[in-house]
């Protein structure tokens, strides 16, 4: 399989590493290769970087280089999201999937992750692949609300998969503010090209009065949960820049359930710290305060 993470913008964030280091704790370089999609300066910075080759199979790659579509350059030229705050930020957001189309058409990768790179991975998706081909025609993404659907973890079949919410992107960016919510329209329009990854067991979605259907999709093949954000700000706490000071215990109202409200805990897997809700595995932690090393799985 093949693990996307994309940075846009000036500035790179170190954690980016301690990132790709938890995703070789449970995928071997010969199992799974990561592709670091960075613009030319954070290219001429990171080409030399040792450190990020050690972790073995990750390509860096200068995504101004690869040809934009055309649904690139239209997003570009008609998107209304804020160019201002933190350099661009919530425009950049939504442009990063029209990075990765231009780079997936071009190298033609099949059975991509796309992850956020303040997420810490604990799962082997070697022994998921066959899940996410057989319940995913398309892609699949993680829905907590009505409105939201968060890209922290992704999964797509191929180029065509990206395509088809690109084009949804360019026709409807106008009437929203920020990626999340045109992702989760897209989700709740088009289900024949994404699928939901479950968030919930079905005992926790009866007892919280949550949609099962909604939330605990495909459960009980896949025995785990995703965290599109409210475990690992629960856990791990926000961002500073948002809230200063520690955060740990941060319950997101905008999800339509409480993190409070679910048995959350740590338990050791073949010796690495592996987070546990509804009591099933969590295949990955939103770590929204971007401290990612405090809550990875070597840690001591």
């Amino acid at each position: 399989m093949h693990i996307i993470l994309v940075h846009l913008g000036k500035h790179f964030p170190d954690h980016i590493f301690d990132c790709i280091e938890q995703i070789r704790i449970f995928n071997s370089a010969e199992e799974c290769s990561v592709h670091l999609l960075v613009q030319t300066d954070n290219y001429e910075k990171l080409k030399t970087n040792e450190k990020i080759y050690n972790f073995g199979n990750v390509k860096i790659v200068n995504c101004d280089l690869n040809k934009q579509s055309l649904h690139h350059r239209e997003f570009n030229k008609s998107s209304h999201l804020d160019r201002n705050y933190r350099d661009g930020f919530w425009h950049l957001c939504a442009e990063r999937f029209f990075s990765m189309y231009d780079y997936l058409y071009e190298e033609h990768l099949t059975d991509v992750i796309h992850m956020e790179y303040d997420n810490l991975l604990f799962i082997n998706l070697e022994k998921y692949l066959n899940l996410f081909r057989e319940k995913y025609n398309f892609s699949g993404g993680i829905v907590d609300s009505n409105t939201h659907c968060l890209a922290s973890f992704m999964y797509f079949k191929n180029s065509d998969a990206l395509f088809f919410l690109l084009q949804f992107m360019c026709k409807h960016i106008s009437y929203f503010s920020d990626e999340m919510k045109l992702l989760g329209a897209y989700c709740n329009n088009f289900q024949m090209y994404i699928g939901k990854l479950p968030v919930l067991t079905k005992e926790y979605a009866s007892k919280l009065n949550c949609d099962a259907d909604r939330y605990c999709n495909n459960i009980e093949d896949f025995n785990i949960i995703f965290d599109g954000r409210c475990i690992g700000q629960y856990i791990c706490g926000v961002d500073p820049r948002n809230e200063p000071g520690d955060t740990c215990g941060f319950v997101n109202k905008e999800v339509a359930f409480m993190a409070d409200q679910i048995d959350i805990n740590w338990q050791k897997v073949d010796d690495k710290y592996v987070p546990f809700a509804c009591g099933v595995q969590v295949a990955n932690l939103h770590v929204h305060s971007k401290d990612l090393r405090r809550w990875m799985s070597n840690r001591n």
